[in-house]
Order: C-alpha cells, then structure tokens, then sequence
C-alpha cells in the first residue's frame, strides 16, 4: 500500500521515487487487486471498475501482469497546456503538508516526468508486443470536452460493451447539471510553474504527431 507515486507528488520526495521505479509496482498493484475485491461484496454480481490515472503509463508492465484483463483509454491533449495543470495538481495535493512551496521546482520536475511519460505512451501505441496494447484506445481531450457523451459512447463501442440508454441519458442530465466536471475556471499560468508553453510542445513534438494533438489556436 505505500508502493505510489502519489506519494512523489505529495511529497517532496525524490528518493522515494527512485526507490519505487527500482523496486517495482507489482505488489502495489496486487494490494489494488485485493483492495476492488474487498469492495464487491460476497454476493454481489461482478462490477467493472473504472480507474483514473495518467500515472498508469509508468507501470503498465506491472498493471498487465496483475490485470490482464484491463481497458485502458489515454487521453490526449496538448503538452503546453497540459504540463501546467499538472503542475498545479502537484502544488494542490502538497501545499497541506509543508509550509513552503516552490512552484517552478515543482514545474520542473512535472515537465520532465510527463515528457518521459508522452514517449512511454507513444511506445505503448506502436510496440506491438507490448501488453494491453489491443486493448487500448485513444481519445482526444478537445473531443472529450466537446461531445462527453459521444466520445464516452465511442469508448463502449471500441471495446465491445453496450451502453444502454438509461446510462446514455444519465450522462446528459449529469454533464448539463455540471459543465467540464464542475470545475471552475482555471485561473494559474504556466509562468508561474516556469513552463515554457512552446519549449514544451517543441520537445513533446513526436508524441503530437503521433495522435495528432494540435495547439490551440
């Protein structure tokens, strides 16, 4: 259970980090495993279990060994944005617990540990022996916004599952009562994480090519 790298971002904790990649995730996957069997209760019927996390491309070895069954769906967006709100996802989390934040430090390590996570998920798409990988879809971030109930209705189909109408409908109410997930507007910058926007996508460009990420205009 103490085997994530939520803790890396909680934390200003390299070694930790270091300890985790050399080490391994399997057994915090398996932790994961037992924890969902934990929730599904002796005489339910089986759930499927919807997980969220970017952080799932640094260890997709170890999530294929312990899941083999897992669909996965990676979201893209464009790297000059996205490293920013990254950014401010570390600082959020971390603030609670220390009395002194250094954004641009935080902005560092961010665009340096998703820059190896985009080459990772190009890897993913195009290694064919790689695990999982025909179990994979991709979706475009502006889609997702744009059309939530398409592109979730898209992920079904790839997949091979139904998504009845019942669901379909509860989506629409649930996203016209809560627009973009019910977050407010986004109100930092990527300067004040020392971001370079541009330098970014620069360095992101084989992973924008690859699935066809564009800036915004």
């Amino acid at each position: 259970m103490f085997r994530s790298p939520r803790f890396d971002d909680v934390y200003r904790a390299p070694s930790y980090r270091a300890w985790l990649d050399k080490s391994g995730y399997d057994e915090g996957y398996r932790f994961l495993a037992r924890f969902l069997r934990h929730l599904q209760g002796p005489g339910d019927a089986p759930r499927r279990r919807i997980l969220k996390s970017n952080e799932h491309v640094f260890s997709i070895g170890a999530l294929s060994r312990v899941f083999p069954e897992a669909m996965l769906v990676l979201v893209h967006r464009d790297p000059g944005h996205v490293l920013a709100s990254a950014g401010r996802l570390t600082e959020l989390p971390r603030a609670p617990f220390t009395s002194a934040i250094d954004r641009r430090e935080i902005g560092r390590k961010v665009v340096d540990y998703w820059q190896d996570g985009m080459r990772r998920m190009v890897k993913l798409a195009d290694h064919p022996s790689l695990p999982l990988r025909s179990r994979l879809v991709h979706v475009q971030y502006r889609s997702l916004v744009a059309d939530p109930v398409g592109t979730i209705a898209r992920i079904y189909d790839s997949f091979g599952l139904e998504l009845s109408r019942e669901a379909r409908a509860a989506m629409a109410v649930k996203v016209a009562r809560a627009p973009n997930g019910g977050y407010g507007k986004n109100r930092y910058q990527p300067e004040e994480f020392g971001i370079d926007p541009e330098r970014e996508r620069e360095r992101a460009s084989v992973y924008a090519e690859r699935f066809g990420v564009a800036a915004p205009i």
